[in-house]
């Protein structure tokens, strides 16, 4: 006679295992949309940074003013466009997949790029700075 003990056991084991590896799945992802949101953050705040300063002409350490704001996010630069009326960063952060990375090595690496387009008060589309009207009157 056949017994079937044992088998809810391997059972159990089994779906004990798929879960464990669904649950380290979702773990990866939650990290990679983490690193996503922050090195989207990265590159918009090193685009904004870099567009001021092309705003009022300080043209000075423009890389180490976007490798600052990128260390402040834990995130490296990868590269900086700068022109006269727009800005372009793109940023990378690594990330430790706990699954992912033993299973594809060399995946776990996130990037993200902002680009600003910067807009001079003596453009067109301020009207070459008509907006104002200045009147002056003697009292």
């Amino acid at each position: 006679m056949r017994t079937e003990r044992g088998n809810i056991s391997l059972i159990f084991l089994s779906a004990a295992v798929v879960v464990l590896i669904v649950l380290m799945l979702l773990f990866d992802l939650c990290r990679v949309f983490a690193a996503r949101e922050r090195t989207k953050n990265a590159s918009d705040a090193v685009v904004l940074a870099v567009a001021q300063d092309l705003i009022y002409f300080n043209q000075q350490e423009r890389w180490a003013l976007a490798e600052e704001v990128v260390c402040f996010y834990g995130c490296s630069l990868v590269s900086l466009s700068v022109g006269y009326d727009g800005v372009e960063a793109e940023v990378k952060r690594e990330v430790n997949l706990v699954l992912v990375d033993r299973i594809i090595p060399g995946t776990g690496t996130v990037y993200s790029k902002s680009r600003s387009e910067v807009v001079y008060p003596w453009d067109i589309r301020f009207n070459y700075c008509d907006y104002y009207k200045f009147d002056y009157r003697e009292d």
